[in-house]
């Protein structure tokens, strides 16, 4: 209910409409006038460990980070709603969930920089990834440092300044680097992206993602966070010739840290 997309497809014809929403106070009994069933919170928390959630009568701890964490949580209570799963099970399983690899992933070095890894690699996704890491952040007072690129391939290139602009917003240095480039030129979708930073941002252009990952990590310092984004869990990279590489974010980032014992 709270995407400005939701009325359109509640519109759509189904036997059964569930409505979902993060925003406490939610007005359910418009819901129920319109004959949908509701998954609304009573109240959002983030903490340090990840989020506290009440909904249904039930406060659900979930240990991962950042408030879409709680949309997909109440969107997976929904579908298991649906099908007769009671919120006991719900709340029980979304309890056992402790890493979701590629999203939120928290890597914490020895110095206390924490690595965050995930798959945002659009405007959306990006705004959200950006807020949880401010949010995390808040206390700390630490850094942002964000590493990324955008993927070439006849991918949408409109959205590479968009994304810029958003990283622009929050981060203290962002270092552009190659993200399954195909047969793009890795330095023009760095352009791209770059276009939409502000100047006054301090910004470094690093095409060898590894030779990124290990700058990121060498800058940071002990409050900040190092925000790794556009991979996630994948396990290959795209390259020239319609190639494909053996690549791992989580893998780079643990064997540079092992290395450099930072």
């Amino acid at each position: 209910m709270d995407d400005p997309f939701a009325e359109r497809f509640l519109h759509h014809r189904a036997d059964e409409k569930w409505a979902v929403s993060i925003t406490p106070n939610k007005d359910i009994k418009a819901c129920e006038d319109r004959h949908y069933k509701c998954v609304c919170a009573d109240e959002v928390k983030l903490v340090l460990d990840g989020i506290v959630l009440s909904v249904l009568g039930h406060y659900i701890d979930i240990h991962l980070h950042g408030k879409f964490m709680a949309e997909n949580a109440l969107l997976s209570i929904a579908v298991a709603r649906s099908i007769g799963v009671s919120m006991s099970i719900c709340e029980s399983a979304l309890e056992k969930i402790t890493l979701m690899p590629g999203r939120t992933e928290i890597i914490t070095s020895k110095s206390g920089t924490r690595v965050i890894i995930d798959y945002a690699h659009e405007p959306k996704s990006f705004n959200a990834i950006f807020e949880t890491a401010k949010t995390m952040n808040a206390n700390a007072k630490g850094k942002i440092i964000a590493v990324f690129g955008s993927p070439g391939g006849g991918r949408d290139i409109g959205k590479r300044p968009k994304m810029g602009a958003i990283a622009g917003k929050y981060s203290d240095l962002i270092i552009l680097t190659t993200d399954d480039a195909y047969d793009d030129d890795p330095e023009q979708i760095a352009k791209d992206i770059q276009s939409g930073i502000s100047k006054s941002k301090q910004i470094e252009i690093i095409i060898d993602r590894t030779k990124a990952i290990q700058h990121a990590l060498k800058t940071a310092s002990s409050n900040d966070i190092v925000l790794l984004l556009g991979k996630g869990s994948e396990q290959t990279m795209a390259v020239k010739g319609g190639k494909y590489i053996p690549w791992s974010d989580r893998g780079m980032v643990e064997d540079v840290l092992k290395k450099k014992k930072y």
